[in-house]
């Protein structure tokens, strides 16, 4: 994959659009109708966060919020960035203010990540429906068995990252991990 990651650096970037959809199954700390913002991360860099909407109890919300970062170029995320790091996406409760309270409390009710490594097989939009993971002690841990919080994402990009030759020539492999047991405290 060398010469395709020398080829991508001497080309113009090339924008990699996320859009956050919609989500569903969302409960709050306060209840079944929280007020949630998603936040989008991507190789340690801060993509944005969504506009602040409140949820309706058993509706998806429509968050339709883009981030986007550029590949490529003089950006400084590269095509092995995108194939060892996904996009972070965070949602975001904001709890509702309480007397004397200057600053907006939150709480992280749920993360999850999306795999970017279909753009590296050249395809050039698709639209996943990722589970949302519920962080320690979020009102999603206790949710009915049957809810599943999940988010719809669609990925874009105007042209494709590589050409079928540098597909072809390159040599990745994939590797998921379903499990991990005695994790450091710092992950959990």
């Amino acid at each position: 994959m060398e010469t395709a990651l020398e080829d991508v650096k001497t080309r113009p970037p090339a924008p990699v659009h996320i859009t956050v959809l919609r989500a569903h199954d969302l409960k709050g700390v306060k209840g079944d109708a929280p007020v949630t913002y998603v936040r989008a991360e991507f190789n340690n860099i801060l993509l944005g966060d969504s506009p602040k909407l409140e949820t309706t109890p058993n509706e998806p919300i429509e968050y339709n919020f883009t981030a986007s970062f550029d590949i490529g170029g003089e950006s400084p995320h590269s095509l092995d960035d995108m194939a060892h790091r996904p996009v972070l996406l965070t949602v975001i409760e904001i709890l509702p203010k309480e007397k004397k309270q200057k600053e907006e409390k939150t709480s992280v009710l749920g993360q999850t990540a999306v795999d970017l490594l279909p753009l590296l097989r050249g395809e050039c939009n698709f639209v996943v429906t990722v589970p949302l993971h519920p962080l320690h002690g979020s009102p999603l841990e206790t949710l009915h068995p049957d809810a599943k919080p999940r988010l719809e994402v669609a990925v874009s990009v105007a042209v494709p990252l590589l050409t079928e030759s540098q597909i072809n020539q390159g040599n990745l492999l994939r590797v998921t991990m379903e499990a991990a047991y005695c994790v450091p405290d710092s992950w959990t």
